[in-house]
């Protein structure tokens, strides 16, 4: 919630923009409520909307508790390492970096790309009886309790959805904050693995050419034909070197995050160069 909404203005909106502020505030907007990422989980998980039967039969709902984490680990590991707990190995937010400083992580992603970052919910009122339009059928409708506001429109968001940059599906700050910042805290990155962030512009072909987008495409799935990635990685895998490069804000967004006191001592995000190389 720390980075998309948790009751306050998120990191990754400018205070000027009121309305934009405004969303910003709530991962996502169920009719009047407005609740932050943290809030919308636990409502999912609680399963207000779901009979025992279907919580059974969901194994993401009944599971997740199980098998994944999303909490953040403020208090110092014991030792220094890491959880045992194996909902937590796949939490950078829960669980450090192996003490391993021949290590290097690099972050390839895409950016420039208009991405979703959160909705606005109404009731829905649909059955199985009536059905809203010719592109749904009454088993798609079914008796869902809250459908996306397809009727909600504003400068900053179009058809319930509220918009931001990325990839098409992550946004930057989801793809590029670790590495930005989150793991150049001692607390996460105990050994001091290195970091780097390499962004791709979006800049697809046109779909007269190709539907993929094109050898400089950095859509989310696309990207794994992006000419220049596959060369960065072919380099990395032989031994050579890439250099950084930052071309959205998200060493700004990094900086906006308000962090915990165990991770104060991150310094300053990543020193990646903005501009194009």
């Amino acid at each position: 919630h720390r980075t998309y909404g948790g009751g306050e203005l998120a990191p990754d909106f400018n205070e000027t923009h009121h309305e934009k502020a405004s969303l910003a505030k709530n991962m996502i907007t169920l009719g009047d409520r407005g609740m932050t990422a943290e809030e919308a989980i636990e409502y999912l998980l609680s399963g207000q909307e779901f009979t025992d039967a279907e919580r059974r039969d969901d194994g993401l709902i009944s599971n997740y508790d199980r098998y994944h984490s999303h909490q953040l680990k403020e208090e110092p590991f014991k030792g220094g390492a890491g959880s045992e707990d194996s909902r937590h190995w796949s939490n950078p937010l829960h669980a450090p970096l192996p003490h391993a400083p021949g290590l290097k992580i690099f972050c390839l992603y895409g950016v420039g790309k208009e991405t979703d970052r959160s909705y606005i919910y109404k009731q829905n009122n649909e059955t199985k009886d009536t059905v809203a339009n010719d592109s749904e059928t009454p088993d798609e409708i079914g008796d869902v309790a809250w459908r996306i506001d397809t009727l909600a429109e504003g400068k900053h968001h179009t058809l319930g959805m509220v918009k931001g940059e990325g990839d098409g599906s992550v946004p930057i700050l989801s793809a590029g904050f670790m590495c930005a910042k989150g793991w150049r805290s001692k607390h996460f990155n105990p050994g001091g693995v290195q970091t780097l962030i390499r962004e791709y512009a979006h800049e697809p072909w046109s779909i007269l050419y190709d539907i993929r987008g094109g050898p400089t495409t950095a859509d989310h799935v696309d990207i794994m034909g992006n000419v220049e990635m596959i060369g960065d990685i072919l380099s990395v895998a032989s031994g050579g070197e890439v250099e950084p490069r930052v071309i959205s804000e998200v060493l700004k967004l990094s900086d906006n995050v308000p962090l915990p006191e165990v991770m104060r001592d991150a310094g300053p995000a990543h020193p990646g160069s903005a501009g194009r190389s």
